[in-house]
């Protein structure tokens, strides 16, 4: 785990708890076949350009061809939201059979 020190404000430490939850939750429940491991790794850095966070599996990534912008998943809707809210936006993306990455780049 990698994280820079920064002070937040309750509403966006709340949204950033709840798509970290979420990612991890995806990752623990999809990202591994059953009886496997893995390493989900959770990274915050700040830069002038704001902040971002990330949160990476090694797992089997997302199924071919599935759009996670399209997706259905209520788990993923409430990261686009919380991510929306803290006027950031919200990436997920498969690294070819190698894991994923949801990612919340959003400003200070």
């Amino acid at each position: 785990m990698a994280i820079s020190d920064r002070e937040l404000d309750s509403r966006t430490a709340f949204s950033l708890g709840a798509i970290v939850t979420e990612l991890i939750t995806n990752s623990l429940k999809h990202a591994y076949d059953p009886g496997g491991s893995g390493t989900i790794t959770v990274s915050f850095g700040v830069d002038d350009a704001g902040a971002t966070l990330t949160v990476a599996d090694d797992g089997k990534g997302l199924p071919p061809g599935s759009d996670p912008t399209e997706g259905d998943s209520f788990g993923l809707m409430i990261a686009r939201m919380m991510a929306e809210q803290i006027n950031g936006v919200f990436t997920l993306e498969s690294q070819g059979g190698h894991g994923t990455v949801g990612t919340v780049a959003f400003p200070l």
